[in-house]
């Protein structure tokens, strides 16, 4: 990656041991993030942090960077102003996704709109290479919350518990799948009775269920207000159906407690790679939201689709038919 493109006004280098001092002095103007997220910086913690990784990832993946400002006198000894830092992991936790471990912008620079203007400038660069850019903070930490939802991350619904905090996982989307959201367009079937039986059909000929079981789910949504069943399907340009999803209350397995279920999602070979069944899902599980519904699960024999789109792996769950297989959860709500 060329790392001078992440930014137009500052100066973009790699920060190495001798950066530290400047690294210290920026963390140390930031004390309420490090009262969300225990213990307080040190000169051992940043050396720390620049060797870090993931388990999985090489050395040529993390990037940990400086913005310096570009204008004004500086000698070898007097580096220009660290304006703010970044830890950078491509291809992380999956091939499409770029992952930021940390970010920081000196707090005397806060309030200008420059983190605001950084972050967008790294997530342009990133498009061209992935769909989507994550990142966790400390549920708690509302000027983190507010500055990241300001800059389009949203909560997945996974959440990761350390050592006592509570990290909530958000992901902005950036590649094919934000494109996606713009060309298509849902349609939810409680508010298109006119297409159920094509949409019927259509999921029918994908799952091989009987059409009637389709048919009668779809009408009762209609007649119902606590948010499930649910239908959602996608129409191209020339009005047929590529892609869908249901909510239901049980997928054909033996855990009822484990309710509701997404269940039924297609997209049509020439359509994927584009975000559309991540669009679909957040959606429906956004529609839970308002409706209260603060879990959802789905079971798949997929085996990593699911993570990228931010469920966490549940467990094996046990089908009617006796089978295992594998099963999915998503927090709604935060």
């Amino acid at each position: 990656m060329e790392i001078e493109r992440l930014s137009n006004q500052y100066t973009v280098e790699y920060l190495s041991d001798s950066d530290i001092p400047a690294v210290l002095k920026l963390s140390e103007s930031n004390p309420q993030y490090f009262h969300h997220f225990p213990p307080d910086v040190s000169a051992e913690s940043i050396e720390s942090d620049m060797q870090a990784l993931p388990d999985g990832k090489a050395r040529e993946d993390k990037y940990y960077l400086g913005f310096r400002e570009k204008s004004g006198k500086s000698t070898s000894d007097s580096p220009k102003t660290l304006v703010a830092v970044m830890d950078l992991i491509l291809k992380y936790p999956d091939d499409k996704t770029a992952f930021i471990g940390f970010f920081m912008v000196d707090a005397s620079l806060q309030g200008k709109g420059i983190g605001s203007a950084i972050v967008e400038k790294v997530c342009s660069c990133l498009k061209s290479q992935f769909d989507f850019v994550r990142l966790g903070y400390v549920r708690g930490n509302v000027q983190a919350e507010n500055f990241w939802l300001k800059n389009e991350f949203k909560p997945t619904g996974s959440i990761i518990r350390k050592d006592g905090l509570v990290i909530i996982t958000t992901q902005r989307s950036i590649g094919t799948s934000s494109a996606s959201e713009n060309k298509y367009k849902i349609i939810d079937l409680r508010e298109r009775k006119d297409l159920i039986a094509a949409a019927a059909n259509w999921f029918h000929e994908k799952w091989d269920v009987p059409l009637q079981a389709y048919m009668d789910s779809m009408e009762s949504s209609l007649s119902t207000d606590i948010g499930v069943p649910a239908w959602y399907i996608i129409k191209d340009d020339s009005e047929s159906i590529i892609a869908g999803l249901g909510v239901i209350g049980n997928d054909f397995h033996k855990r009822p407690d484990l309710t509701p279920n997404i269940c039924a999602v297609y997209v049509e070979e020439n359509y994927r790679q584009h975000g559309i069944a991540l669009m679909l899902l957040n959606r429906a599980c956004a529609d839970l939201a308002k409706k209260g519904i603060a879990e959802a699960y789905l079971i798949t024999s997929h085996t990593a689709f699911y993570e990228r789109c931010g469920w966490d792996f549940y467990g094996m769950i046990e089908e009617n038919d006796g089978n295992m297989v594998r099963c999915y959860h998503f927090r709604t709500t935060r």
